[in-house]
C-alpha cells in the first residue's frame, strides 16, 4: 500500500478516499468531523485524522513528530463544543495549549492552515503557512503563545522582555491581537454601529457579523500606550477607537485646502470617515524581538492606524490619514526604551500600475522626484501575479510607512479611475482586500539637532501639521495642531539622526500576512468597498 493511503491513520477521516482513483477533496474530508485535509494535487489531497496527526510530511524519525496525545475513547462520539479543541502535550510533560478545529484552512486558497501545538523545544505555537500547495512551519520562536493565559514563556523570555515602556509599564511575551473565529453556522448581519467604534468582521458578544472589518484590534496594547485616541483627545474631540480630527476629505493635496464645516450636512459628507468608513484599519503587536537590519533601531510595540482601500477608489488618492503609537529602543540598550505619538497625512507620492516605472500620470502628482507610491497589477498585464496593493509613503518623523494588503482589482492604465475587479460577483469575493494584510513598514526617525538631548533620551511635547512638520502656536488638537510626542526616546551619540523600524517580514517572515476574512468557507459577509 502506498505511503499515502498508510497515513490515513482514523477510520473515520479514511472514508474520504480510499485509493488511487478515488482521492478526497477538502469539503469532504471536513465534513466528516475532527479531520484534517491536506493538499496534494490541486484541489485533492488525504484526509487525515486531526487529533493524531502531526501537519507536516510524515517524518523518517519519530521523535522529531511525535506528541503524547489525550484522545477521546470513539472517533465517532457526537462533537460537543469541549470536543471541538484538542489537548495535547509536549514531550516534556508540559501542557500545551488547545487550538480550535475551525482555523483549518483550505491550504490551496493561500491562507493559513492551522495553528498546531509545538514540539517540546519550543513554548510556542507553530503556525503554518502555504507554500506552493505545501503546509511549511514557521518558525515557532517568533511566534509567542498569547491564547493560553496560562502559559508561561520560559526563564529566559521572560528576562530579555521585563524591559520598561514608559510610565513603570511592562510589556508581557509578544505577540499580536486575535482574530474573533466564528463558528461554522448562519451567523446574522449586525444592526448598524458607531463610525468611531472598532469592531472585526465576526462580533464574538452579540454573535453577528459586520460586511467589513477594521483589522486588529487597537485596544490590544493598552497596557502600553493607554486607550486609542488618549494621547490627541480634547472636550471637543473626545478619544475614540476609530478616526481622528485630522482625516482627510474630498479635495485633500499637498496645499492646504480648507476642511469643510462638519456641522453642515453638506460638509460632513464630504469627510472620509463618512465616505469611506470602511477603509479605516490598525495593526498592533506586543513586545517583538527587537531586530531590523535597515535602521539603528527598533519598534517593539505599536499601534497603527491608517485609512486605505486597496481598490481605485483609493489608489488614484495621493494623501491619506494615519496615526501611530510606538515603542522605540535601541539593540545595544533593550532595556531602554521610549515612546513616539504622532499622526496626519501620509503623502503617497505616485500611483503605479504593472511596474514601478509605469506612471499612471495623475493630476494629484507630485512634481519632480518622490519616493512616494503605489503600486497595483495593471488591467490585463500582470493578473497572474499576487494580487495585492503595496503602498510606500512618508509624513514628517514618520519617515517610512508601508502598507501592504490584498486588492480588490486591478488598475487601468489608460483609465486609473476605471472600476475593475479579480471577482466576476462582489457579492461572491474573497479577493476583498480583508483577506490577507500585514504590518508592512513604520519607519521613524528623530533628529537631535531638534530636540534637547539628556542622558541620551529626547522627550519633547508639541504639535505638527496635518503633514508632519513643526507648528508653533497651537494649545488644542485640530487639523493642523496634531500633537506630537516623545517620552524618553533613546538616540545614538555618534549620528544626527537615530532611526527606528519594524517591518512584519523582518520578525514573522516573508510573505507572513493575516487573514481577516473570517467568513466560514463558502459564506461572503466582506462587501465592497472594505
Amino acid at each position: 500500500m502506498s505511503t499515502l493511503l498508510l497515513s490515513f491513520v482514523s477510520a473515520q477521516c479514511q472514508e474520504c478516499g480510499g485509493h488511487f482513483f478515488d482521492f478526497c477533496d477538502h469539503d469532504e474530508c471536513l465534513g466528516l468531523g475532527d479531520c484534517i485535509f491536506q493538499p496534494k494535487f490541486g484541489n485533492f489531497g488525504i484526509c487525515r485524522d486531526a487529533i493524531h496527526q502531526n501537519p507536516t510530511e510524515d517524518s523518517k524519525n519519530p521523535t522529531e513528530t511525535s506528541h503524547n496525545v489525550e484522545k477521546e475513547d470513539s472517533p465517532h462520539k457526537e462533537q460537543t463544543a469541549t470536543q471541538n479543541h484538542i489537548k495535547t502535550e509536549a514531550k516534556t510533560g508540559v501542557e500545551q495549549s488547545s487550538f480550535p478545529l475551525n482555523k483549518i484552512l483550505k491550504c490551496s486558497e493561500g491562507f493559513y492552515m492551522f495553528c498546531e501545538p509545538t514540539s517540546a523545544d519550543c513554548n510556542w505555537k507553530k503556525i503554518y503557512t502555504c507554500e506552493n500547495n505545501n503546509c511549511v512551519p514557521f518558525p515557532c520562536s517568533d511566534i509567542k503563545n498569547h491564547e493560553n493565559p496560562k502559559e508561561e514563556p520560559n526563564n529566559q523570555d521572560k528576562e530579555d522582555h521585563k524591559t520598561d515602556v514608559g510610565n513603570g509599564k511592562v510589556a508581557m511575551a509578544g505577540h499580536w491581537p486575535e482574530i474573533p473565529q466564528p463558528p461554522n453556522v448562519e451567523i446574522p448581519l449586525c444592526p448598524t454601529h458607531p463610525e468611531t467604534k472598532y469592531h472585526a468582521l465576526y462580533d464574538p458578544v452579540n454573535k453577528c457579523h459586520y460586511n467589513h472589518e477594521h483589522f486588529e484590534d487597537p485596544k490590544f496594547v493598552n497596557d502600553v500606550f493607554g486607550p486609542p485616541g488618549a494621547w490627541w483627545a480634547t472636550d471637543k474631540y473626545p478619544a475614540q477607537e476609530l478616526s481622528y480630527p485630522w482625516q482627510t476629505f474630498m479635495g485633500a493635496n499637498e496645499n492646504y485646502p480648507h476642511k469643510p464645516d462638519e456641522t453642515m450636512t453638506m460638509g460632513a459628507e464630504k469627510m472620509e470617515n463618512h465616505l469611506k468608513h470602511e477603509g479605516y484599519g490598525w495593526m498592533a503587536r506586543k513586545n517583538m524581538p527587537c531586530k531590523n537590519p535597515n535602521a539603528d533601531g527598533c519598534i517593539t510595540d505599536f499601534r497603527f492606524e491608517s485609512h486605505s482601500l486597496m481598490s481605485v477608489m483609493d489608489a488614484v488618492v495621493r494623501f491619506h490619514s494615519y496615526q501611530f503609537e510606538g515603542r522605540l529602543c535601541l539593540p545595544e540598550n533593550p532595556s531602554k526604551c521610549g515612546i513616539v505619538k504622532t499622526g496626519g497625512w501620509v503623502d503617497f507620492g505616485y500611483l503605479y500600475a504593472g511596474s514601478e516605472t509605469v506612471n499612471t500620470h495623475l493630476p494629484v502628482d507630485p512634481v519632480g522626484f518622490h519616493n512616494g507610491k503605489r503600486l497595483h497589477n495593471a488591467l490585463g498585464v500582470d493578473d497572474n501575479r499576487q494580487k495585492d496593493g503595496t503602498w510606500y509613503g512618508h509624513s514628517g518623523f514618520m519617515e517610512a510607512i508601508g502598507l501592504r494588503q490584498i486588492a480588490w482589482g486591478p488598475i487601468n492604465t489608460a483609465n486609473p479611475s476605471e472600476p475593475n475587479f479579480f471577482c466576476n460577483d462582489l457579492d461572491k469575493c474573497k479577493t476583498n482586500n480583508g483577506a490577507l494584510a500585514e504590518a508592512h513598514l513604520y519607519g521613524v526617525n528623530i533628529p537631535k539637532h531638534l530636540f534637547t538631548v539628556k542622558d541620551g533620551t529626547v522627550s519633547y511635547k508639541g504639535y505638527t501639521d496635518r503633514y508632519g512638520k513643526i507648528k508653533t502656536g497651537c494649545t488644542t488638537t485640530e487639523l493642523d495642531c496634531i500633537p506630537f510626542i516623545l517620552e524618553n526616546v533613546p538616540v545614538r551619540s555618534d549620528k544626527d539622526v537615530t532611526t527606528f523600524q519594524y517591518r512584519d517580514d523582518a520578525v514573522r517572515g516573508t510573505g507572513e500576512f493575516r487573514n481577516f476574512d473570517t467568513a466560514p468557507r463558502d459564506q461572503y459577509w466582506i462587501k465592497y468597498p472594505n
